[in-house]
């Protein structure tokens, strides 16, 4: 049953029976993502005394200990056994959980460092594991319906650890109450929790059959050169960067801005979290469309203006308190950048492999992740370090009324802290654009054309999904339900293909 060999001819069932295991693999597995990681994370070592700085380090531990790949591509050459990799690894990562939660009963005295200690062990393995799935999951899931599946899988697993995050986050909030306890061991239970989801995510996975693995061309760790002698690639690499550089440099204080300066519930923090996700997902569907017709790097460049308008929107939160625009901006900026993450994302790795050889495309694709891996890793720690310094900052525009008897003012701008640090970000991300600017793509739509087109798409998208809602009929006085207008509506059938029961 728990057989970790490859196998050297899987049956169609085989393959069949694997790829559920793997989607409830998916499942579980994001559901301990979901409450291991993030606000729960971040919150956690804040109630511990983690100062910004601590929080910029918990933030680029994840992406600095990506660079384990490089080992893990040694030992899969050299054992030829990817699963039994990515299963030990996961487990050895997962473990850490455990030991987290127990900081708060057996690591009192030395909290902080403990729990940087365990984050950097989960990272490490969680890389390790990282690159055997996916050379595994590249042999194993047939190229005509890989695309269909993970789209399916992540749209399950997102939506799936969106409502369990917002349970727990209600749960710490004291809005649901299971038993009385003090906040700090809430945090405890909920990653004893997540640890459960991540066995259950591992057995899933144990069961998924692994092909005898090919033999492809080796990787040296020499060849890790040859994309930066590429000029074209060099170019994207170097925008990657930047941009990637900007993103971190920022996100990890959002939970910290809306936890400490806003004072908003960690309810809340989750739930806008979870709204930005369901956004990416709902919608990639429409960025792939746009660079399947247009071109990547105009709806690159789009994708990261819209991101560069969320981030510029955070300093307005305040002026220079919480009011009464405060969660509708946050509403619109978490929607913003859920959006636009999906565009982001897509047509940069769409554009890696693009600009990769046929032939001799592991180096790209590696030197690629660990750009993004140390860019990542050194932006948030750079944050964390200047926030003693802006902290002592403060912007402010304000329009005075002189009155003796009625004066007033009224803050137009107010920059404060961690604004000075969105402000940065803000800029930096606008100079990757002036980079953008100097990669090559050739048959590239206008930009012009591709807003325009995005606009057109999205109101199409919606009129669609929300607008033509399965009707409720009145008939002598009843309402009731028409089933034929809700399956002509979504266009559903009673009858699936063997390809499509992926």
């Amino acid at each position: 049953m728990f057989n970790l060999d490859p196998q050297s001819d899987l049956e169609e069932s085989d393959i069949n029976k694997g790829l559920t295991y793997l989607l409830f693999d998916g499942i579980s597995s994001q559901s301990m993502s979901s409450l291991a990681s993030g606000a729960f994370i971040i919150s956690f070592a804040i109630l511990l005394g983690a100062t910004n700085l601590m929080v910029g380090i918990i933030a680029a531990i994840p992406f600095l200990t990506n660079i384990a790949q490089l080992i893990a591509i040694w030992i899969i050459e050299s054992t030829h056994k990817r699963k039994i990799v990515s299963v030990v690894s996961s487990f050895i990562s997962r473990m850490s959980l455990i030991l987290i939660a127990l900081i708060p009963i057996f690591f009192d005295g030395f909290s902080i460092t403990a729990l940087l200690i365990f984050i950097g062990i989960m990272g490490i393995f969680a890389s390790i594991s990282s690159a055997a799935f996916n050379s595994w999951m590249r042999e194993l899931i047939p190229k005509n319906i890989r695309g269909r599946y993970f789209a399916k899988r992540v749209r399950i697993s997102i939506a799936v650890g969106s409502v369990l995050s917002i349970i727990a986050a209600m749960y710490v909030d004291g809005v649901i109450t299971i038993y009385d306890t003090n906040i700090i061991l809430k945090y405890s239970s909920i990653f004893v929790v997540a640890f459960v989801f991540g066995l259950m995510g591992i057995i899933f996975l144990s069961l998924v059959p692994e092909p005898k693995m090919k033999d492809n061309e080796h990787f040296n760790i020499k060849n890790i050169a040859k994309p930066f002698k590429d000029k074209r690639f060099k170019r994207l690499i170097m925008f990657i960067f930047v941009w990637s550089f900007a993103c971190s440099l920022v996100t990890p204080f959002f939970v910290v801005y809306m936890l400490i300066r806003l004072g908003l519930p960690l309810s809340f923090v989750i739930g806008v979290t979870a709204l930005s996700q369901i956004i990416t997902v709902l919608l990639l569907p429409i960025w792939g469309n746009l660079i399947d017709k247009f071109g990547i790097k105009p709806v690159m460049r789009l994708g990261a203006i819209f991101y560069l308008i969320a981030i510029a929107l955070w300093p307005y939160t305040t002026l220079p308190e919480s009011y009464i625009l405060t969660i509708p901006i946050l509403l619109i900026i978490y929607s913003l950048m859920g959006f636009a993450a999906g565009g982001i994302t897509l047509s940069t790795t769409i554009f890696v492999y693009k600009l990769s050889p046929e032939k001799g495309y592991v180096p790209y694709i590696t030197a690629n992740g660990v750009t993004i891996s140390i860019a990542a890793g050194i932006a948030p720690l750079f944050g964390g370090a200047i926030t003693d310094i802006i902290s002592k900052m403060r912007f402010s525009i304000t329009f005075n009324w002189v009155d003796s008897s009625h004066p007033l003012t009224i803050f137009l701008t107010d920059f404060q802290g961690l604004d000075f640090l969105f402000i940065m970000g803000f800029f930096i991300g606008l100079y990757s654009l002036y980079l953008l600017k100097n990669v090559f793509e050739e048959d590239a739509a206008a930009d012009n054309i591709v807003r325009y087109e995005l606009f057109y798409t999205i109101r199409r998208y919606i009129r669609t999904q929300f607008l033509h809602l399965p009707s409720l009929i009145s008939k002598n006085g009843n309402l009731q339900f028409s089933l034929h207008s809700f399956i002509k509506t979504y266009n559903l059938s009673t009858t699936v293909s063997k390809k499509s029961k992926v």
